[in-house]
């Protein structure tokens, strides 16, 4: 993120600055993420018990050690 702002000019502070003064002027839409389809359904498949695992916690850190790597 940080490469991308410094392109346009900005630090990560000034970038949070502006964000905030758009969302206090209401110049931003709020997105509710847990309303759509697709988070409504993962919330029925959850509390239904419909789910898969597809790994363990162990790789799950491994690979979020791998995203901070790159």
């Amino acid at each position: 993120m940080q490469y991308r702002l410094a392109k346009q000019g900005l630090t990560v502070s000034e970038y949070i600055r502006l964000s905030l003064i758009k969302a206090a002027n209401n110049e931003v839409q709020l997105i509710n993420f847990l309303d759509t389809p697709e988070a409504l359904l993962a919330k029925q498949n959850a509390e239904s018990g419909n789910v898969a695992t597809i790994g363990t916690l162990d790789d799950f850190n491994d690979w979020i050690d791998q995203i901070d790597a790159n």
